[in-house]
C-alpha cells in the first residue's frame, strides 16, 4: 500500500504494519511488513511477501500507533494484494508441450499436446491440452502454447517445433475420358512414389471398367511420407438399344426374307454359318438352311450393341404348292394365332402340314372364314382347296 504522514518528516507514527491471518483480530494475525517509524514526505510504498501456509480464508489487517505531537494524520491509498507469477513463487505452472512427430506436411493436420497447467491456448487459436494445428509454411514451424493455472491466474509458455515438408503434386489422367458402357479406361497417376486408388489398386496405372459416369480418386505418398490426392472424372455413354427383326423368320428353301435393324444409326449383319457380312438398316437374306444373324448397331456416339435374329428354313417338301385358278387371300401371314381366309366360299378347305397330314378340314360357307392356329406348333402349313394351295407360316 502507499502511505503519507506530512512533508516535515515527523516521526510520531511509531509503526505502520500490514498483517495477515485467519481471523479479523490483531492477535490472530502475523506481520508481513512494517514501517517503524512511518515517515513519508510524499506517498511512499510499503510492501511485503506472504506465503500461504494452507488453504483457507485470510484477512489483511493494517495498524499504526501515533503520538500526540507531529503529523496529525496518517493517510493510506491504493491497497492491493497480488499473486506473484515468478518462477520462485510456485504460483506459475511448469508447462511442457510435444507433437505427435518431429516432422509434418504442409497444410495437413498435426496433433500436439501440453501438460502442467489447467487451461491452454495455442498460437493458432486452438484450445485444450490436446489440439490439432496445421503447419502453414515449409521449413520449421513453431507452435506456442500458453498454459494458465486457474487458481493463481499465472501462466507459462512452451513450444513445439515441427519441420514441414511439401506434399507431392499429383497429376491423374484418364485415357480415354469418354467411353461406351462396358469399355475399359486406363487411369495414370504421376508425381508420387506410392499410389492408392479408391477403386482398388496400388500402382501408378490401373485399368477400370466403369458402369456409369463417375470420378476416381488417387492418394499419392512421396518419399517424405507426405500425401495428397487428385481426382479425374470419366463419362460413360449408354449403349444403343438395338433390335433386330425379320419380315418372316420362317421360310422355305429357296425363299428370301428381309431383316431390319432399329435403335442405331448404322448396322452390320453377320451370318453364323458363313460369316458373310451385310450392311444396312434392311438386308435381304436367302439361307439354304436355318441360320442365326447377329446385327451390330452403332449410334452417333460410336457405341455399339447387338441383337440376334434366327431364320428357320423348312424343306416344305410334303406338298406341292399350286396357285390354281382361285384367288385365295390369307392374312395375317405369318401369324401367331387367328387367320382370316377369303375367296373359298362353297369350297372344301383343308389345313395341311408339311408332311401332307390334314390337321383341319371344313366347308367354307361364307366369303370370309376364320381359323385359329393358337394351339398349332410353329412351322409352315398349307391352306388347300382343290388344286389351289396357299402357304401359311405360324410363329
Amino acid at each position: 500500500m502507499y502511505f503519507a504522514t506530512d512533508f516535515a518528516g515527523n516521526n510520531n507514527w511509531s509503526d505502520l504494519t500490514i498483517s495477515i491471518g485467519n481471523a479479523q483480530t490483531a492477535a490472530s494475525q502475523v506481520s508481513v511488513v512494517a514501517a517503524q517509524p512511518a515517515i513519508s514526505g510524499n506517498y511512499k510504498l510499503l510492501s511485503g511477501l506472504f506465503t500461504v501456509p494452507s488453504s483457507g480464508l485470510y484477512y489483511m489487517g493494517i495498524r499504526a500507533t501515533g503520538g500526540t505531537a507531529g503529523a496529525p494524520y496518517l493517510m493510506i491509498d491504493d491497497i492491493s494484494i497480488t499473486i506473484p507469477c515468478t518462477p520462485a513463487s510456485g504460483n506459475a505452472p511448469t508447462v511442457t508441450a510435444q507433437g505427435s512427430a518431429q516432422t509434418g506436411c504442409l497444410g495437413q493436420p498435426f496433433p500436439v499436446s501440453a501438460f502442467g497447467a489447467d487451461v491452454y491456448e495455442w498460437s493458432d487459436n486452438s484450445t485444450g491440452s490436446s489440439a490439432v494445428v496445421t503447419p502453414g509454411f515449409l521449413g520449421t514451424n513453431t507452435f506456442v502454447v500458453v498454459g494458465t493455472r486457474t487458481l493463481t491466474g499465472c501462466a507459462a509458455t512452451a513450444q513445439v517445433l515441427v519441420t514441414v515438408y511439401a506434399p507431392p503434386v499429383l497429376n491423374v489422367v484418364a485415357n480415354p475420358p469418354v467411353v461406351c458402357q462396358g469399355k475399359n479406361i486406363i487411369l495414370t497417376a504421376s508425381g508420387a512414389n506410392i499410389y492408392n486408388w479408391n477403386s482398388g489398386g496400388s500402382t501408378s496405372q490401373i485399368v477400370v471398367t466403369p458402369a456409369g459416369s463417375t470420378s476416381y480418386v488417387v492418394v499419392g505418398t512421396a518419399t517424405n511420407n507426405c500425401t495428397s490426392s487428385a481426382s479425374v472424372s470419366v463419362t460413360v455413354l449408354p449403349l444403343p438399344a438395338i433390335d433386330g427383326s425379320g419380315t418372316r423368320t420362317m421360310i422355305c428353301v429357296g425363299e428370301s426374307t428381309s431383316l431390319m435393324g432399329s435403335g442405331g444409326d448404322t448396322y452390320v449383319w453377320i451370318s453364323s454359318k458363313n460369316s458373310n457380312m451385310l450392311q444396312g438398316t434392311t438386308v435381304t437374306v436367302s439361307p439354304g438352311s436355318s441360320d442365326t444373324y447377329t446385327v451390330t448397331g452403332t449410334d452417333a456416339n460410336g457405341c455399339q450393341n447387338t441383337d440376334i435374329v434366327t431364320v428357320v428354313v423348312e424343306e416344305c417338301s410334303g406338298i406341292t404348292q399350286h396357285t390354281g385358278d382361285a384367288r385365295i387371300t390369307v392374312y395375317p401371314n405369318p401369324t401367331t394365332g387367328e387367320v382370316v381366309i377369303e375367296g373359298l366360299a362353297g369350297q372344301q378347305m383343308d389345313v395341311v402340314d408339311m408332311s401332307g397330314r390334314v390337321l383341319l378340314s371344313r366347308t367354307v360357307t361364307g366369303d370370309t372364314e376364320h381359323i385359329n392356329l393358337t394351339e398349332f406348333a410353329n412351322g409352315v402349313y398349307f391352306i388347300k382347296a382343290g388344286i389351289n394351295v396357299t402357304r401359311l407360316i405360324k410363329e
